[in-house]
């Protein structure tokens, strides 16, 4: 990475995948989650993981 812009795009870049691996193991945390109000909390918050994913993709497109 040679500007400030290269690692910008790096660390978007691994943002996304950390927050695509959350969308995998979301659901089984979820799924195990014995308390109901856990539950919906981890539900919440895979929503809010995949809107994220959704902005990183188009922040992304739009740097290309």
């Amino acid at each position: 990475m040679k500007t400030l812009a290269e690692a910008f795009h790096h660390t978007l870049q691994d943002i996304y995948y950390a927050e695509k691996a959350l969308t995998k193991a979301l659901p089984k945390v979820a799924s195990a989650a014995k308390n109901a109000e856990f539950k919906a909390l981890v539900t919440a918050h895979l929503a809010e993981t995949k809107q994220q994913i959704c902005l990183l993709y188009t922040s992304d497109a739009a740097d290309e």
